[in-house]
């Protein structure tokens, strides 16, 4: 019997395979999609270097075999007159492609989520080029993707793979969870409905078991998320439910505020990307208008001197009674 579960053997590429690969991404990167005969001959591995009249022969015999076979599979490539070759990239090349916020976030997601930390770079970064490559919504703010980024790198991969299967098994789980206001994460349990991506930031949604309520928290402040055992006891609402909850919920906790704030010269990326959008008023210093107070008190705890907020005084306050607070726990 066939094991229908054994990996089929790769089939190594072959020098022919190889050669018109490398043709086709010289050209791909040449303006026009154009180069000569002897362009390719010196720059392309797997061709002949034409030293000689029989080399060059050979090369452009080669190379109009090459074209042949690449135009069998519908590749858009042609000789050309002066005997080099044409890659048509305007047909070749990609469509447009353009992401609403909520596909970008599954993007980001799953990049953090791809085989370990160096499979998840190279995915994050392959986002980071399709917006430099203007394959996504030139319009489209930046800091929503780059903040829901930088939630996923601030915490392990672990915590939303056992998110995601306690939602999908219908299991309460625990976690650790520190909101801006406390120096102390408390212990919570939910029963998760689903992770939603608002305004750049992935939230965990849910029935609060003990609370006997609905209740959302901000994915990147978990701590020791864990499965319980015990199956969840509500139903789920569905999809849109559960975003207009998240969008009621963070709308009505969230109050704004104008802040003057200090970046010192060697602050961290997320503390740069904060300010950015702020009217710079001296050297490292801003003027944050209608910023998320919470969030605001919450990004100068965690980041100290490296973001210091000189106004408004009751935000400075709050500031310095959770500082208070985190001496103290530590003191004791």
């Amino acid at each position: 019997m066939t094991d229908i579960t054994a990996k089929p053997e790769r089939t190594p590429i072959g020098p022919m395979e190889e050669r018109l690969l490398n043709l086709l991404i010289f050209l791909l990167h040449r303006t026009g999609g154009e180069a000569s005969t002897e362009t390719i001959g010196n720059k392309v591995f797997g061709y002949e270097k034409p030293t000689s009249a029989d080399a060059r022969e050979r090369l452009s015999s080669m190379l109009s075999e090459d074209v042949s076979r690449l135009q069998v599979t519908g590749v858009p490539i042609t000789r050309i007159d002066t005997g080099g070759v044409r890659l048509d990239t305007d047909v070749y090349g990609l469509p447009e492609i353009d992401f609403t916020p909520d596909e970008a976030a599954v993007i980001t997601l799953a990049g953090s989520l791809s085989d370990g930390s160096q499979l998840g770079s190279f995915a994050r970064s392959g986002w980071r080029k399709l917006k430099v490559d203007g394959r996504i919504d030139a319009d489209r703010p930046v800091s929503e993707p780059v903040k829901f980024l930088d939630d996923n790198l601030s915490m392990d991969d672990s915590v939303i793979t056992t998110l995601l299967a306690a939602t999908d098994e219908n299991m309460v789980c625990s976690f650790g969870y520190r909101a801006f206001d406390k120096a102390v994460a408390e212990k919570r349990k939910l029963e998760p409905w689903g992770l939603v991506n608002h305004e750049g930031k992935m939230y965990l949604v849910g029935w609060d078991p003990e609370k006997k309520d609905t209740r959302c928290f901000r994915v990147s402040k978990l701590t020791d998320v864990r499965k319980t055992g015990d199956e969840a006891t509500v139903d789920k609402p569905a999809p849109a439910d559960i975003r207009a909850l998240v969008e009621k919920t963070l709308d009505s906790l969230a109050p704004r505020v104008d802040a003057v704030v200090t970046v010192s010269p060697t602050a961290p990326p997320p503390v740069v990307r904060f300010v950015t959008g702020g009217v710079a008023l001296q050297p490292g210093r801003y003027r944050l208008l209608h910023v998320v107070r919470p969030e605001l008190v919450s990004t100068a705890l965690k980041f100290g001197p490296d973001l210091v907020v000189e106004s408004p005084a009751d935000v400075v306050d709050d500031i310095v009674a959770g500082l208070d607070a985190l001496i103290e726990q530590h003191s004791n």
